[in-house]
């Protein structure tokens, strides 16, 4: 296990940087519109929670 971390760490910290950045990304862009749309803010807001679960170790 640790000798596969060793070899993919670039990669696995690649995918944890990009799941951190969309979180941000799309948590703003859900306050954005549910303060339009009351509906629109929870459906990204699903889409938050699940670029949580695919970032998350």
């Amino acid at each position: 296990m640790g000798r596969l971390l060793f070899c993919y760490w670039p990669q696995l910290l690649l995918i944890g940087a990009c799941g951190y950045i969309a979180r941000d990304v799309l948590l703003y862009l859900a306050v954005s519109v549910g303060l339009k749309h009351a509906l629109g803010g929870m459906v990204i807001l699903s889409f938050v929670v699940l670029a949580k679960l695919s970032s998350s170790c």
